[in-house]
């Protein structure tokens, strides 16, 4: 019989030592913008081939608007994206809806992950033409305990 609860013992601690799977992980999403009006959410997914991210963005930013995100005071940008036609849309008639999915073989994916893990607070600046702006920060604080190692 002692053999047995040895055994057991031994692969409960294995997986707890080891963490969550990549296979199984939940997706993590950071919402930034004002209180009660998301504005962005990002969302981080775990693959085999890597890491995905998909951005989304409500009531701010149309085709043509850029969209950037700089993690702390880093002298380059994790993400400088322009929004084409094809990812935005307007569903109710008149609030705007973006989407793209930054995919494992892009270098921005990889660079948000990291980034979001290491960084302390992420600024995102979304600007349409000198017509409309939004900046917004927020804080990375238990990113990387929720999404993992």
């Amino acid at each position: 019989m002692l053999p047995v609860q040895l055994a057991v013992c031994a692969m409960s601690v294995i997986a707890v030592a080891t963490g969550p799977s990549p296979a199984i992980a939940d997706p993590v999403t950071i919402e930034i913008g004002e209180p009660g009006m998301r504005h962005v959410a990002l969302t981080f997914e775990r693959s085999a081939a890597g890491p995905t991210v998909t951005l989304r963005t409500e009531l701010t930013g149309v085709a043509g608007s850029r969209i950037t995100v700089r993690i702390d005071r880093a002298p380059t940008l994790a993400l400088d994206h322009v929004f084409a036609d094809e990812e935005c849309r307007f569903p109710d008639g008149n609030a705007s809806r973006c989407e793209v999915v930054i995919g494992p073989d892009h270098p921005s994916a990889q660079s948000l992950l990291v980034g979001f893990k290491r960084g302390l607070e992420a600024h995102v600046t979304i600007e349409d033409a000198g017509i409309m702006r939004m900046d917004q920060s927020v804080s990375l604080k238990g990113f990387t305990r929720r999404y993992g190692a």
